[in-house]
Order: structure tokens, then C-alpha cells, then sequence
């Protein structure tokens, strides 16, 4: 599954797969954001942010789904 967002400072990009691995299923989830026009100045600051936010979502999914790893 991918999911788009647009504005006029950003694309947003989610792109979720579920592979089954014998009698567990594997979650992949990529989030990528490109920063259009004046936006891109704030690139290496939220990049930073967004690399927390997504280890806490890792964190997050893992314990609501249950993740062995």
C-alpha cells in the first residue's frame, strides 16, 4: 500500500507491505518526505525530528503488534 500526500511545502510518501514469513508475517513501513520551494531550507532540521519520530514509531509498532525483534 502507498499513500501520498501533497502541499504546497511538502510530498509525504508511506509505503506499507506485509510479507508472510512461515507462520509470521513481516511489516515493512517507508516514510519518506520531500520538501518543495523555500520548505527545503528546513530540510536538515526536520530530518532530525523525523528520524525521532520514526524510532519511536518503530518502538511503538513493534510493542502494539507484538514484534519477537
Amino acid at each position: 500500500m502507498v499513500f501520498v500526500g501533497r502541499n504546497d511545502t511538502a510530498t509525504s510518501t508511506d509505503d506499507i507491505s506485509l510479507t508472510a514469513e512461515g507462520s509470521a508475517t513481516t511489516l515493512s513501513y517507508h516514510a519518506t518526505i520531500e520538501f518543495h520551494g523555500a520548505a527545503k531550507l528546513a530540510a536538515p532540521i526536520a530530518k532530525a525530528v523525523f528520524e525521532k519520530v520514526g524510532a519511536d514509531t518503530e518502538k511503538s509498532l513493534k510493542e502494539i503488534l507484538g514484534a519477537s525483534t
